[in-house]
């Protein structure tokens, strides 16, 4: 009897993981149309995003980079639901953003794991609220994915900072969202646990290809994660430029040294200096 249980385990970890690898080619698709956002300050509505429109098509990874202050994590959090924009309207799939949904994983830049949950608790939340009675199986595919499977019993004050960003990919991915948007998820780690996470990101991309929205300051982890890169304008920000990443995939270390590479992180570099030179000026006159 002992051995049919863990038979019946295995079989529903390899039916969650086959889930997992689908290629969700009909799903994600991202529109942001006309939508400018803005908050009252003073009694004064200061606009923080203009008229700003992007398609992104299923299954691309899509980089967004800017000057400090120009309101790419506002867009992100406006995509997410979080912030409602005051015009213009944001869908996904064809239904128009109202609130925050299970359609939509969120990973950012700090560590929002429950400190009181271990791992396991952690990444089988969403799946448990969402009603699945394999929540548990869910979080220990994605655990594993994750490469964290022998730490799935430890809380977050126990891991490392790569560890727990690993544990926060698991938990957003964990409810199968069709776009992952990730708010600067490395800009707190060291460059060789940074460098590594991309790698280990691309590669559970792969598998899933879930639509990813990715709010980076680094111009090199944009271009080498993303299928696109937009670049906004300084504040009030919308897109000055969307650059198509023409590189072979898969990925590894070695392509920031090719020629391509260096082109076009030159042609991003290009409209950030020029656009941060802006925001520096903004700043000197308030």
């Amino acid at each position: 009897m002992p051995n049919l249980a863990k038979a019946q385990t295995a079989e529903e970890k390899a039916a969650v993981a086959k889930a997992g690898r689908q290629v969700r080619s009909d799903r994600g698709h991202i529109l942001v149309d006309k939508v400018s956002i803005g908050f009252e300050k003073r009694g004064r509505r200061t606009p923080v995003v203009t008229e700003t429109s992007i398609e992104i098509a299923p299954g691309q990874f899509v980089s967004i980079l800017g000057p400090s202050g120009c309101g790419k994590s506002t867009l992100l959090n406006s995509v997410a639901g979080y912030i409602p924009p005051a015009s213009g309207q944001i869908t996904v799939d064809g239904k128009a953003v109202t609130g925050p949904g299970s359609d939509r994983g969120m990973v950012f830049q700090q560590y929002s794991l429950f400190p009181w949950k271990t791992v396991r608790e952690n990444v089988a939340f969403g799946p448990r609220m969402l009603g699945r009675a394999d929540a548990g199986v869910v979080a220990d595919s994605f655990i594993e994915m994750v490469g964290l499977s022998k730490f799935a019993k430890r809380y977050p004050k126990e891991l490392s900072g790569g560890m727990q960003q690993r544990v926060g990919i698991a938990r957003a991915l964990a409810n199968y969202p069709s776009v992952l948007l990730m708010d600067e998820p490395f800009g707190a780690l060291d460059s060789q646990t940074r460098h590594m996470m991309q790698e280990s990101l691309l590669q559970i991309w792969a598998e899933f290809r879930t639509t990813v929205l990715f709010v980076t300051h680094d111009i090199e982890e944009a271009v080498f994660l993303g299928d696109r890169v937009l670049i906004m304008s300084a504040s009030p920000g919308h897109i000055i430029a969307d650059i198509e990443v023409d590189l072979p995939r898969p990925r590894a270390a070695a392509l920031t040294d090719d020629c391509r590479f260096l082109q076009l992180r030159r042609r991003c570099h290009e409209h950030i200096r020029a656009e941060s030179l802006k925001a520096f000026e903004q700043q000197n006159r308030l």
